[in-house]
């Protein structure tokens, strides 16, 4: 089941479904159970896409993770997904 929702000016994806859990599994590498700290990275689909997508993926991790108040404050318990950030940026 796949539900898409809107709160405030941010849209929602709810899927319920071990299918889909699964696959998002495959394409990012994460791990289904336990802390996925230390395999979290950029989705390796939005840096093939690009842009706008890429753009829209670190925007939205802005919105759960990060702030800007004269500069940008963006923190995460695994390094490797803040090196994926440094990188976004550094190419933007």
């Amino acid at each position: 089941m796949m539900k898409i929702f809107q709160t405030g000016n941010a849209w929602n994806v709810e899927l319920r479904s071990s299918s889909a859990v699964r696959l998002f599994n495959f394409l990012t590498d994460q791990t289904i159970q336990g802390a996925k700290y230390d395999s979290l990275r950029e989705p390796l689909l939005f840096k093939q896409l690009g842009e706008p997508y890429r753009n829209l993926y670190w925007r939205g991790a802005m919105d759960a993770d990060g702030s800007f108040k004269g500069g940008i404050s963006f923190t995460s318990a695994s390094n490797t997904y803040v090196l994926d950030f440094q990188s976004y940026l550094s190419n933007i």
